[in-house]
């Protein structure tokens, strides 16, 4: 098998670095799960339009996940991150409620010129907040990559922020 320098979507699977990885159908388009380590030497316009890369620690018997995003192929001047944030209720044990904190990840989210809110959805269990980030260049992947975690920590980091904010007011209201 031919070492490939960058992705090529073949049916159900995509092959690159020597290894085929497992794509899954999402309608009219199609995701798979890459490890990071593997995921060099190409840059974002080098994605099939149709495929969304979602890095990961590790691929195999089991997913390892830090982050839940997908990169998209860099066309028409920029390339999308998408991110998931996914909680649930009994398994939350942050300082504030879990609505709160979400609704403080979405103003911070809001706050960025680079990122755009998708959807906030709370089923009462779980809460789900998707959002974009939006890479203007067209980057190595690893570049990608590294872009995208730094926005996620910075906007985790304005949440807590957001959130530590909002508790001070609530102190000074009820002092």
């Amino acid at each position: 098998m031919e070492t490939n320098t960058r992705p090529i979507l073949d049916g159900e699977v995509v092959r690159f670095a020597g290894t085929e990885f497992e794509c899954d159908d999402i309608g009219d388009s199609y995701e798979s799960f890459i490890p990071k380590k593997v995921l060099t030497g190409f840059r974002l316009s080098e994605i099939p339009g149709e495929l969304t890369i979602k890095p990961v620690e590790s691929a195999g018997g089991c997913i390892e996940i830090n982050n839940d995003i997908g990169l998209s192929a860099f066309a028409g001047g920029s390339a999308s991150a998408f991110v998931h944030v996914s909680e649930r209720r009994k398994l939350w044990d942050g300082d504030v409620g879990l609505r709160v904190h979400m609704e403080s990840l979405l103003r911070a989210i809001r706050e960025r010129a680079d990122t755009e809110a998708c959807d906030l959805d709370d089923d009462g269990d779980y809460i789900l907040l998707a959002y974009d980030i939006t890479i203007t260049e067209d980057v190595e992947i690893q570049d990608a990559i590294s872009h995208v975690e730094k926005v996620i920590g910075d906007i985790e980091a304005r949440a807590e922020q957001l959130v530590r904010e909002n508790l001070m007011k609530k102190w000074q209201e009820a002092a």
